[in-house]
This record gives C-alpha cells, sequence and structure tokens, in this order.
C-alpha cells in the first residue's frame, strides 16, 4: 500500500528492510517541513500488500519504490530482529511485545531451534524461523508482496545502495537533503 506524500507528489511503496523507516522519516519531512516523532510515524503508518492498494487514489503521484538485493535484506532481518531485538518476547523489555508474541518460545523448543542462531543456522532453517516468529514473517515477505508483480507500475525504483540518486531524485521534487537516509 502506498503512503501518499501530497506536496511532493510521491506514492511511496516501503518495503521492510530497504530503509522504509528511514525513508518514512525522509519523506515526512521534505512533504511537511517537520521531523515526525519515532512514535508517530509507527502507530500511524502501518504497511500493507500491493494488494490493498487503491490505484485510483494515486492518479497524479509519482510512484516510487526502494529494493534491496534478497540476501542483504535477509541478513539486515538478521541483524535487527534476531541479534539486535531479540527473537523471543521474554527476552524483550516491552511487556507489550512480549504479549503480542505469546507461544513462539514454545513453538521454537518445539523445532529444537536456538533463540539466537548463527546467520547460517537462520538461513538453513529459514522457513521455520517465519512459521514461528510473526517479527521474522512480517519483515521478510518476497518484494512481490510490497510491490506487485510490474515494474514498469512504478516511475522509479532505487536500490537500496544507490540512496544518493534516490535523494536527488526527491531534490527535484522539492525534496531537499535528508539526514534520515541511511
Amino acid at each position: 500500500m502506498a503512503l501518499l506524500y501530497t506536496n511532493l507528489g510521491v506514492a511511496y511503496f516501503p518495503v521492510p528492510k530497504c530503509a522504509s523507516s528511514s525513508l518514512k522519516f525522509c519523506l515526512h519531512e521534505a512533504n511537511t517541513g517537520l521531523a515526525p516523532k519515532r512514535q508517530d510515524l509507527r502507530k500511524h503508518i502501518r504497511m500493507r500488500s500491493f494488494a490493498q492498494t487503491n490505484l485510483q487514489e494515486l492518479e497524479g503521484y509519482e510512484k516510487m519504490a526502494v529494493v534491496r538485493e534478497p540476501v542483504a535484506r535477509l541478513k539486515s532481518c538478521y541483524a535487527d530482529r534476531i541479534l539486535r531485538r531479540h527473537l523471543m518476547p521474554e527476552s524483550h523489555p516491552d511487556k507489550r511485545y512480549i504479549k503480542h508474541h505469546e507461544g513462539e518460545e514454545r513453538k521454537l523448543k518445539s523445532c529444537n531451534l536456538p533463540e539466537y542462531p548463527d546467520f547460517q543456522t537462520f538461513a538453513d532453517h529459514f522457513e521455520e524461523y517465519r512459521d514461528i516468529s510473526r517479527v521474522v514473517r512480517n519483515h521478510t515477505p518476497v518484494l512481490s508482496h510490497w510491490l506487485g508483480s510490474d515494474p514498469l507500475f512504478f516511475d522509479a525504483i532505487f536500490d537500496f545502495g544507490a540512496l544518493p540518486a534516490l535523494e536527488e531524485w526527491l531534490r527535484t521534487r522539492g525534496g531537499g537533503g535528508s539526514d534520515n537516509l541511511p
């Protein structure tokens, strides 16, 4: 589902682990002139699949997305969601997170998988970790889940490794630069 930035004339299609959080900040600031608060963006901007997009509301917007090489995207999920933020709820400092992910620890133990796998173990058992963990599942659908199957639908698709080109593209739309891009 696209996020619409009316002052920029941009419809952004976010993809997890493709700089989506950073881009939401950058685009919000470029669109409104105000720096958003992290909790406001996370609370009010939920990502939805391409299938949930109302294509009629995109009339007059330039459609853009950022993509990332799939293995790099998987490694990013591993580093951020497994190592940094903890796979299992009981390890997480936020009690709401723990309640939201009840039952995952039991599933993990029943599959005899480590809570803190090395990357090779995570990759070898990726489908099992996806089945067990809502966090992993939400951050790893294939790109077509978020972007559809026709790249010609988009006016611009940027590679994660070439974000300066995206910054330049935004500048030409009145977006300016941003410290929020990785």
